[in-house]
């Protein structure tokens, strides 16, 4: 649907796919009591659903094995790119729990949240250029229109932050009670590191348009290497 350029398609994909996770969580939860189990089963049907209703929409005329076998090879390392951020993201609170109270874990696990709106900002935007960008760079002057994004990316990116920073208190009060407010100090923190991390998986982009999937892989674990160390 993105390839298509069909976002109204994609939403309501999307959309469809969380109302009818809500509504399955809480059956399997609530009424038949299955804990963990029911959450994972409810996963389970629902991308099972969106998955068939995919197929039968675009209705694939064959199976080609052998661009099959070259999506794999090209996508494999972006997996393992996936399981390194998931260490960047989330690695440290399993770290801290060790070291610090649960109070001071809560007021760090809140402002973590808050800080990564920059992190959501960029995915929202990733979204549509993780597509687009395959066709801009090779029309003409590809490369500074490549660059040029990054540039206003850059920009908005840093706008929030800022304004994170700016209303890093007001937000903390309006959103919780008196025992977090310590949380807001280190809200710029995170923003601005995900500011940073958001302008490299960009500049990382270019590894998927050359096609070395497996150098991305490399740069995001020898990140998750060096986080891990100095945790």
């Amino acid at each position: 649907l993105r390839v298509l350029d069909r976002p109204r398609s994609y939403a309501w994909v999307a959309l469809i796919q969380l109302s009818v996770s809500i509504v399955l969580n809480v059956a399997f939860l609530a009424m038949f009591k299955m804990g963990v189990r029911g959450m994972l089963l409810s996963a389970c049907l629902v991308t099972a659903g969106v998955s068939g209703y995919l197929a039968w929409v675009f209705k694939p005329a064959s199976f080609d094995l052998a661009l099959f076998w070259r999506f794999m090879r090209y996508s494999w390392p972006l997996n393992l790119s996936g399981l390194a951020a998931l260490i960047l993201n989330f690695g440290d609170r399993y770290v801290l729990r060790h070291y610090v109270s649960f109070t001071d874990l809560g007021i760090y696990a809140l402002a973590y949240k808050l800080g990564m709106i920059v992190n959501v900002s960029f995915l929202t935007f990733n979204i549509a250029w993780k597509v687009k960008m395959y066709s801009i760079p090779q029309g003409d002057g590809g490369s500074k229109v490549y660059a040029r994004v990054l540039t206003y990316v850059t920009l908005l990116l840093t706008l929030v932050a800022l304004g994170l920073t700016v209303f890093a208190t007001p937000l903390v009060r309006l959103l919780t009670g008196p025992g977090y407010q310590e949380c807001a100090k280190y809200i710029p923190l995170v923003a601005g590191v995900y500011v940073i991390k958001a302008v490299g998986e960009y500049v990382r982009n270019t590894f998927c348009l050359a096609a070395r999937t497996t150098e991305d892989a490399k740069i995001a674990w020898s990140g998750a290497v060096v986080c891990l160390v100095a945790y």
